[in-house]
């Protein structure tokens, strides 16, 4: 169970720090942690433990939650799905564009 601590830990950790890569304009340093939560995401299916995300849906930084709710649209969709649409109104425009991105892909069921 290490590793899923470890899932989690890294999780947070590389969400906020994609966010903050993103408001400091850092192009490569953003690209470089959305890969590494993506492949956070592929370990977590490999694991048959995607479900480590759920704690996250609550999260206070709104990166980690966005994350999180997309991760986890198959296993707790009405929460997810709640998180999006409020996220969609979020202040920072990289939030909201990427919620209502998300919400409009789901709609046309990409």
């Amino acid at each position: 169970m290490e590793t899923l601590e470890k899932i989690k830990v890294d999780f947070e950790k590389f969400a906020i720090e994609q966010s903050c890569a993103f408001a400091e304009g850092e192009g490569k340093k953003t690209n470089r942690f959305h890969k590494k939560i993506q492949l956070l995401h592929k370990q977590a299916k490999e694991l048959d433990c995607i479900n480590v995300f759920e704690s996250f849906l609550d999260n206070k930084n709104e990166n980690v939650m966005l994350w999180a709710s997309i991760f986890c649209l198959e296993i707790s969709p009405k929460l997810a799905w709640k998180n999006l649409v409020n996220l969609s109104h979020s202040s920072e425009p990289i939030i909201s564009l990427s919620a209502k991105a998300t919400l409009d892909s789901l709609r046309k069921g990409r």
